[in-house]
């Protein structure tokens, strides 16, 4: 089993008490920053093809737009492409 393998799989302390970890990557591991950039840089690549200003840290992110509407526009689009293609 590759390491990776063995950080996924090894589970959190919850209040005090051991939980499996099911799927998914456990909140502030050292792995998630890792592979939230991994993941994400499709998402920057996007956001640069797109001539948008942005700053992202790991999963942390902000798109600067002009206008309410275009915060509409790209928020609708971007949360479209998060839950669809990544």
């Amino acid at each position: 089993m590759t390491l990776l393998a063995r950080l996924l799989k090894a589970g959190v302390i919850v209040n005090g008490d051991f939980e499996k970890t099911t799927k998914g990557c456990p909140q502030g591991s050292p792995l998630s920053l890792i592979l939230s950039n991994i993941v994400l840089n499709e998402l920057d690549h996007k956001l640069e093809a797109r001539n948008l200003g942005y700053g992202r840290w790991a999963d942390d992110f902000v798109i600067a737009v002009r206008s309410e509407r275009a915060a509409h526009r790209v928020m609708k689009g971007t949360i479209a492409y998060l839950e669809e293609e990544l």
